[in-house]
C-alpha cells in the first residue's frame, strides 16, 4: 500500500497511527492473533479476508467506501 519495503512495521504503527498502512497491519496482526488462540480471541475478519480486501478481490460492505474506515471500525 505504497510503503517502503524496508520500513519495519514498528515504525509504521508508532509513527503513522491512524493511516491506512497501520490499519492494514493491525488488522492483518488481529485475524492472524484470532486464528492462532483456539478461540480465546475473536476477531471479525480472517487473515485471507484482510488481503482480500487490501487487494481489491473482496469488495468493501456496502455501508463503507473506504478500506480505511472499514478497518478501523472493526475494533
Amino acid at each position: 500500500s505504497g510503503v517502503q519495503s524496508n520500513i519495519r512495521l514498528v515504525q509504521i504503527l508508532r509513527d503513522n497511527p491512524g493511516t491506512l498502512n497501520a490499519g492494514i497491519i493491525c488488522a492483518y496482526l488481529n485475524a492472524r492473533l484470532s486464528e492462532n488462540t483456539g478461540g480465546s480471541f475473536k476477531y471479525i475478519l480472517t487473515s485471507a479476508q484482510v488481503v482480500g480486501l487490501v487487494n481489491g478481490s473482496i469488495p468493501l460492505p456496502p455501508a463503507y467506501v473506504s478500506l480505511h474506515s472499514f478497518l478501523y471500525s472493526t475494533w
